[in-house]
């Protein structure tokens, strides 16, 4: 093989080579974009699967109030019946999001369907959003508290709270902090945050829980104040 043959064979190799690590770049590259893509895609269709389910089950609770209540129907019967209709209260929303059954405050003497059912993570509206998941999450600090309380031991420190389809920590703090806004518009907090005081005889005193949109502020004797409800 004479000196000409081996550099075009070199040369061959080269450009094959530089061609395999241009091609690789280019599908790192575009793995990498299309990553946030198809997060964005998957949470849209959950959202738009979830409000198909919350539909199907809205419409036998209405069944449900129609046949049998009469206006007597309550929050628990309009759970129980969703339940049973979407085999399981816990499946109703497929991205995991907790369903609260919510009161439509019919006036007394109008027609209409007495509770919505609201997902907590899915919920168009962003204040309801935030108060719905805060009063549930306290809920379960008020709990954990107790539990605590009657054993004689010190509120926890962190306080674990299930909510849609994961765990939202809930941190004791030694005093209220100044959060009050969405954690988008608060400076040095970041995603959810949730946060709780405890008064001197143990008993929950102050509780905020906060999503990138806006806070729900609880504290005894005020009750819930924060941006979700301004």
């Amino acid at each position: 093989m004479n000196d000409r043959m081996r550099k075009q064979l070199h040369s061959s190799r080269g450009m094959a080579r530089l061609t395999g690590i241009l091609l690789a770049a280019v599908t790192v590259l575009l793995v990498v974009v299309m990553i946030p893509v198809v997060r964005a895609y998957r949470a849209e269709m959950r959202r738009i699967e979830c409000v198909q389910s919350l539909d199907s089950a809205t419409r036998q609770v209405a069944a449900d109030y129609l046949m049998r209540y009469s206006g007597d129907q309550t929050a628990k019967d309009a759970k129980s019946v969703a339940a049973e209709a979407m085999l399981g209260w816990e499946d109703i929303c497929p991205g995991y999001g907790t369903v609260y059954v919510v009161s439509n405050n019919v006036p007394e003497g109008k027609d209409g369907l007495p509770f919505r059912l609201v997902c907590g993570l899915h919920d168009t509206d962003l204040k309801e959003r935030v108060r719905l998941n805060a009063d549930y999450v306290l809920e379960q600090v008020r709990e954990a508290v107790r539990v605590a309380r009657a054993k004689e031991e010190s509120a926890p420190a962190q306080v674990d709270a299930a909510i849609n389809g994961g765990t939202q920590p809930v941190l004791l703090l030694d005093e209220p902090n100044s959060l009050r806004r969405g954690t988008g518009a608060s400076i040095g907090h970041k995603g959810i945050e949730a946060y709780y005081t405890v008064d001197e005889n143990g008993a929950v005193a102050w509780f905020v829980y906060a999503d990138e949109n806006h806070a729900a502020v609880w504290r005894t004797g005020d009750g819930w104040t924060g941006d979700s409800y301004s």
